[in-house]
């Protein structure tokens, strides 16, 4: 199962569409926030996926949640924001709030900044940002496979970001 993780898409869903004009049999997509609407226009152009998202610190107003749990591929994920958490600080509360969850994947954003870590038996992962990544880093989002119950990730830059 291919799964597509984006975060802090800040209004610029036409880079998940080119993304997503590359990656083929794709299952699930996953925003971790900071633009809510970008995934909901991507998912009215492909309705044939499974989405999930959550709100981020900069979806005011937003009725959609700041965190979810979900089963997908014999795979217990938690998603969030993660601002809750003060991951921008460093990710303690984060570890901390959610060692306990029944979590296999713990899928955040917020920061920017990609990152991967397991953590007493839980995967963490923060997919970057495909808008306005930190440090003049790049623009990345992940790659999930979920094969015979082993996962495995990747990163990947957005290499065209311009409006097509």
């Amino acid at each position: 199962m291919k799964i597509l993780v984006f975060s802090d898409s800040h209004n610029h869903a036409y880079r998940i569409e080119n993304v997503l004009g590359r990656e083929t049999d794709v299952d699930l997509i996953i925003h971790l926030g900071d633009c809510v609407a970008d995934i909901q226009t991507v998912q009215a152009k492909v309705p044939n996926i499974r989405f999930e998202f959550v709100s981020g610190n900069c979806d005011f107003d937003s009725l959609i949640p700041e965190e979810k749990t979900f089963e997908f591929a014999g795979k217990i994920f938690l998603i969030t924001h993660s601002s809750k958490y003060y991951t921008q600080l460093n990710l303690n509360e984060l570890y901390r709030e959610t060692a306990n969850s029944g979590a296999d994947i713990v899928l955040f954003g917020h920061t920017h900044v990609p990152f991967e870590n397991t953590r007493n038996g839980i995967l963490y992962l923060n997919p970057g940002c495909v808008s306005m990544p930190k440090n003049r880093g790049k623009k990345t989002y992940a790659i999930l496979e979920i094969t015979n119950g082993i996962i495995s990730t990747q990163f990947k830059e957005i290499l065209n970001s311009r409006r097509q």
